[in-house]
């Protein structure tokens, strides 16, 4: 069994200082000359962390603020929506 490396969805990225350059792409030859173009990232999300280029944690934060501004407007809905006093067909326009 043999691992197939899938180029459209492998990506890199590089920790560094350096501007980020949209489209930049590293090229790695295989044994047998089958060569991978990877595009770089800017960042990236892995099990709810944030990674990027430069190090620091203004990214990471801005997820988890708008992942908890999700989670209060969902909330704020859910309570509309369960309101009995509602109507359905403004429940519907919602």
């Amino acid at each position: 069994m043999r691992l197939e490396i899938n180029q459209d969805k492998t990506k890199f990225i590089a920790w560094t200082d350096h501007e980020f350059e949209r489209n930049k792409e590293i090229e790695i030859t295989r044994e047998g000359g089958k060569k991978y173009n990877f595009n770089e990232i800017k960042s990236f999300k892995y099990s709810r962390t944030v990674f990027a280029r430069k190090p620091g944690i203004q990214e990471e934060l801005n997820e988890k603020l708008m992942a908890c501004s999700r989670c209060v407007a969902i909330g704020a809905l859910n309570t509309v929506l369960k309101n009995k006093s509602v109507s359905k067909g403004l429940k519907v326009r919602m």
